[in-house]
């Protein structure tokens, strides 16, 4: 009985010290979910620079142009999707979907706020046009306030 008594005190200790670890996966899973996006931020870009790259149409170094990919007319600016302004949706209409993100047009970049997170404002993911020729766009993250 007191063999008993001693491992189920040890079992409780063991869990009281795992718990914490386990209950707190929220923020685990909103740092994912931004790290998911901005993959998918990547891999879009790189899809579409691709599309451009065989398009006639398409300068991979300079200048503004509009290609359609799958009945689909995309602008890209130096090569990339473009993210000009708030009236050129490019990098958004490139992805498959956001759900569970906001979508904010900032001056040539696209921020994906995370809807979940604790501090929205800062748990992001965000693209950034190649805003000079011969530039790459900038994909990062903030996590902060996942």
């Amino acid at each position: 009985m007191i063999e008993l008594i001693c491992i189920i005190v040890i079992l409780g200790c063991l869990a009281a010290t795992a718990l914490p670890k386990f209950v707190n996966l929220t923020t685990d899973a909103n740092i994912a979910a931004v790290r998911g996006m901005e993959a998918s931020l990547s891999t879009a870009s790189n899809l579409m620079r691709g599309a451009c790259a065989v398009s006639s149409n398409c300068n991979l170094t300079s200048g503004g142009y509009d290609v359609v990919v799958n009945g689909a007319t995309f602008g890209f600016w130096n090569g990339w999707l473009d993210a000009g302004d708030a009236n050129r949706n490019e990098i958004d209409k490139a992805l498959v979907s956001y759900n569970g993100f906001t979508l904010q047009l900032l001056t040539q970049v696209h921020r994906f706020t995370l809807n979940s997170a604790k501090t929205p404002a800062s748990c992001y993911a965000q693209y950034q046009e190649a805003i000079n020729a011969g530039d790459t766009p900038v994909i990062s993250t903030v996590l902060t306030g996942c």
